[in-house]
């Protein structure tokens, strides 16, 4: 199967970075109709229950999602990324919020 890995230039990194806030662009993949945005998050997690930035990170898990489809006619789009476990200091042991991202059904 090939598989194609391509850089990432700043005007690609300022449109994702506006798209998904908290994250950016690291690199991008596409083989047979699937391409995959590989995401990498920016600055300090934020605790989701007082909303202070947390240095303390528990885990990260690895998540891939489907995106929309961005003017690509059947081109299946995905986000691959690590969402943060933080340890805050007010006790909260939970995954960040992310604004675009729906949370993960159990």
């Amino acid at each position: 199967m090939a598989r194609i890995v391509h850089t990432v230039v700043d005007a690609a990194k300022d449109f994702f970075a506006s798209r998904y806030p908290g994250y950016q662009l690291a690199r991008f993949e596409h083989s047979f109709g699937k391409t995959i945005f590989h995401l990498e998050p920016l600055g300090q997690a934020i605790c989701p229950r007082c909303g202070k930035p947390c240095l303390k990170i528990h885990d990260r898990t690895l998540r891939e999602v489907r995106d929309m489809p961005m003017s690509h006619a059947g081109e299946q789009l995905f986000l691959r990324f690590r969402i943060r476990r933080v340890r805050c200091d007010c006790g909260c042991h939970q995954c960040e919020k992310l604004s675009w991202l729906e949370p993960k059904l159990d």
